[in-house]
């Protein structure tokens, strides 16, 4: 991991200031004083700025645009050379939302402030290739203090290249508001970002990694995201240190064209709304999945959910500690874990909801609230002698794999017929009219 911080913007006067007056563009040159290029396209005027740039060159130049401006990319986006600083003071708004706005096409460049506005509106847009600012495979590119929004598709994509770094990023209204993706599974990327606040994603996610490898988040601030803040597909060594989701779930984990591994969030809170999922979809295997230091508040579903939706894949080496969930809401568990899951661990805090665990293998300790233990008396009343039963609620967080029945009486055999993750079922042969007691002892 590397993370690349642009230099100073006052160590690179500007090369081109962009400005309009009276429906006209201006392209000024910053060290000749005279204007090099004008017209009403304004992406026009942009494009030949930067194309006049030095050619071939090693250092960084600045091109400042200030003001607000339509682009008109039906034909092209504005394409970002390497070695250039974009310091946008002002709005840059796409005139056609189904066609990409700007694309940086070379190495070591910045993009610094203002908005970048896909121009869509309420529609229900798509997951296409669109994508309001995309990095398309370079290395060493910095994307700070950036808005972006009302993206068709994706509203910043990075995708292929190396040690690209986003720094406090706001992002609403897009398909998809921040896409890392590569086309090569085997190989890590290496890409940092910081403090990602994520709006309104319509259909797709916050931010969203598919078939990545190698990519470190601190912070995302999430809310309204639908259907979650974060979505992890086919990808690994992926790394969040801190999600705060509001109304909805803070991660989905899935693997559709690859293994999904070696994936770590630490440090997630959710308001309202279930907390991760990590499911199996196809025959591909989910492993190596870390969950540390979650709080989930008023969820209105399961809180951390393991599971098999289609497919042979199955989910391995599962860990979550200092796990707490609280509230009111009529959510029915703190954890399930169904049995794709061949082994899990959990370790800590605190959770007000029984846990559903029919992993393979599972350790559960140090939780407060979660119950691994329970015993009790069952009582099968007959009006005749003979056989008789009764259905006992166990609580405990599974289906208990251990029951000891002792009966205080003369009842013949006694045994448990049925036990599933709620309740026992007790029979007896040959029991007494009026109650029959039995002693009960229940351990996952």
């Amino acid at each position: 991991m590397s993370l690349i911080y642009p230099p100073p913007l006052s160590k690179h006067p500007a090369k081109y200031i962009i400005y309009k007056e009276a429906g006209v563009v201006y392209a000024l040159n910053g060290e000749t004083g005279r204007i090099d290029f004008s017209g009403t396209d304004a992406h026009t005027v942009i494009q030949s700025a930067l194309n006049s740039l030095t050619p071939n060159r090693a250092w960084l130049e600045r091109v400042v645009i200030r003001g607000d401006f339509l682009i008109n990319n039906s034909v092209s986006p504005l394409v970002i050379p390497s070695y250039t600083i974009i310091q946008l003071d002002g709005r840059i708004t796409a005139v056609d939302k189904t066609k990409t706005l700007v694309r940086v096409d070379g190495d070591n460049v910045v993009l610094y402030g203002g908005v970048y506005d896909g121009n869509r509106g309420n529609e229900v847009g798509g997951d296409i290739p669109v994508r309001v600012i995309h990095l398309n495979n370079v290395r060493n590119v910095v994307l700070q203090n950036i808005t972006v929004v009302n993206g068709y598709s994706r509203g910043i994509e990075v995708s292929d290249g190396f040690h690209n770094t986003l720094i406090n990023i706001y992002a609403e209204n897009c398909w998809r508001n921040v896409m890392f993706w590569s086309s090569s599974y085997y190989t890590p990327r290496h890409h940092v970002a910081v403090n990602i606040r994520s709006r309104y994603a319509r259909g797709g996610s916050g931010v969203d990694f598919g078939t990545v490898g190698g990519v470190t988040v601190f912070g995302v601030q999430s809310e309204e995201d639908d259907p979650v803040s974060v979505a992890i597909d086919s990808s690994f060594d992926i790394r969040i240190y801190g999600i705060t989701s509001k109304f909805r779930g803070f991660a989905l984990i899935y693997a559709s064209y690859n293994e999904t591994k070696h994936i770590v969030i630490e440090g997630a809170e959710a308001l309202g709304a279930p907390g991760a999922t990590v499911e199996v979809r196809y025959d591909y295997d989910i492993s190596d999945i870390t969950f540390k230091d979650v709080l989930i508040t008023d969820s209105w579903g399961n809180c951390l959910e393991f599971k098999r939706f289609a497919g042979t894949g199955v989910i391995r080496n599962v860990k979550i500690e200092n796990l707490v969930t609280l509230g009111t809401a009529a959510y029915k568990y703190s954890v399930v874990a169904d049995s794709s899951v061949q082994d899990i661990y959990i370790n800590g805090k605190y959770v007000d909801k029984p846990m559903l665990v029919e992993a393979v293998k599972y350790v559960i300790e140090n939780v407060e609230g979660f119950r691994t233990k329970n015993k009790g008396t069952a009582i099968i009343t007959l009006t005749q002698p003979g056989p008789g039963s009764v259905t006992v609620a166990h609580y405990l967080a599974g289906t208990p794999r251990i029951v000891i029945l002792t009966p205080r009486g003369n009842v013949g055999s006694v045994w448990c017929s049925y036990r599933d993750s709620t309740n026992l079922i007790i029979s007896i042969s040959d029991g007494q009219v009026g109650d029959n007691y039995i002693d009960w002892y229940a351990e996952l």
